[in-house]
């Protein structure tokens, strides 16, 4: 892929609805129909499911645990609620659920409202889908194999930090590992992701913030599907779900926190045709999308996207930009302890084979704002890896 294609991909990508030429899983798209005309107490009912235990995290966050073969995801249709009232929420320092169950964050009717509505909350993520109000700015890095090779898992190390967002202005600040596939024609149609992100108006607070998302666009229509806001995401794990606080923040000229995060297509039930899209962080798996879900991204990817994004509400040209930071909102020239970084960027193919021949285009859309610089280390700590971010709005040169 040259640099001007994958310019114009990233464009695309975020900016632009894009249309199927085939058809996506139909189901999923008119689920995503049918709770948009829900009201959000009908909502809430459907999407909760019954506890068997609940636990207060470290975001304030109401976490139910319920038992694996009952989340959403797994249903055909709507099942029996119970009582969710049988339990009282625990703060607790040992956040857990109990033999056979997992947790999920509780959707409430305070975390719907601090959308906007519910059509704002099921389409707002990174970036607002309804509106075409908000813009996103990039510091990202572009990776695909020089060779043509298929792209079956990504993994990388991403530094953790805490940045602030202008709430006035500005929506989120986020950390992105996200694959996706450039078809023939160079149009990109579908992605998944994984990461970690600031978003007071999603979250109810500003903990840094474990997230999946995953994007499918059909006939003009798109579709995003954040956490478990929708039922596509499957939850497996029991100590790392989405939603949850990143443990461990970076500090400035200090310690250095990191997660590792990876999405890895995978057989399960030595099923050659039950395949699946997982997501680890810490190597410890998290959950799964069914890769039924997708079209394009069904068997493979062929692009890998990396770095920080943030996504601020539009404004008017030479104006000032919101004082939303990226990273740990210094410029990647202060380097390491002081500037974010995301080490040890890996591609693997479907035999588990390291993808050595790789494409590097740096992308940044923000220039007097943010910052990016890619490197290469021949050891399996640092490996590639990228230094990224910056203030936003706190300097003069910094403007719309």
């Amino acid at each position: 892929m040259t640099s001007g294609n994958v310019f114009s991909v990233f464009i695309s990508f975020i900016f632009i609805p894009l249309i199927l030429g085939a058809d996506l899983n139909d189901d999923s798209i008119n689920e995503m129909s049918k709770l948009q005309t829900m009201t959000i107490d009908e909502y809430i009912n459907y999407i909760n499911p019954p506890a068997v235990h609940k636990f207060q995290n470290g975001n304030g966050e109401k976490v139910v645990c319920v038992k694996y073969e009952d989340q959403l995801s797994l249903q055909s249709g709507n099942i029996s609620k119970g009582s969710r009232d049988n339990f009282a929420y625990k703060n607790s320092s040992a956040e857990e659920c109990p033999e056979g169950s997992v947790p999920i964050v509780e959707i409430t009717r305070e975390r719907v409202e601090r959308a906007g509505s519910l059509r704002q909350y099921l389409n707002t993520g990174l970036h607002d889908n309804t509106q075409k109000t908000e813009e996103a700015k990039s510091a990202v890095v572009f990776i695909s194999s020089t060779q043509s090779q298929e792209i079956h898992e990504i993994k990388a190390s991403f530094n953790v930090w805490q940045p602030s967002v202008d709430t006035s202005n500005s929506v989120s600040s986020a950390a992105i590992l996200r694959l996706l596939r450039e078809n023939s024609d160079s149009s990109i149609n579908e992605a998944m992701e994984a990461g970690w992100m600031v978003n007071p108006s999603r979250y109810g607070s500003p903990r840094v913030t474990f997230y999946v998302a995953h994007r499918v666009w059909r006939k003009g229509e798109e579709k995003e599907c954040f956490d478990l806001s929708c039922k596509d995401f499957i939850q497996e794990g029991t100590e790392y779900y989405p939603g949850m606080p990143i443990p461990g923040i970076s500090v400035y000229d200090g310690v250095q926190m990191d997660s590792t995060i990876s999405i890895r297509r995978e057989t399960r039930g030595n099923n050659a045709n039950n395949l699946v899209w997982a997501v680890y962080l810490q190597d410890k798996l998290v959950g799964h999308w069914p890769a039924s879900l997708f079209h394009d991204l069904t068997f493979y990817g062929n692009l890998v996207q990396v770095g920080g994004e943030v996504v601020v509400r539009s404004g008017k040209r030479g104006t000032p930009f919101p004082k939303t930071e990226m990273g740990s909102g210094h410029v990647y020239a202060e380097g390491f302890k002081k500037a974010a970084f995301v080490r040890n960027i890996r591609l693997f193919t479907n035999n588990g084979a390291l993808i050595t021949k790789r494409r590097r285009t740096y992308f940044l859309s923000k220039r007097h704002c943010y910052t990016i610089k890619g490197y290469m280390r021949k050891d399996n700590y640092w490996g590639h890896h990228i230094y990224y971010g910056g203030p936003g709005g706190y300097f003069g040169d910094c403007k719309y």
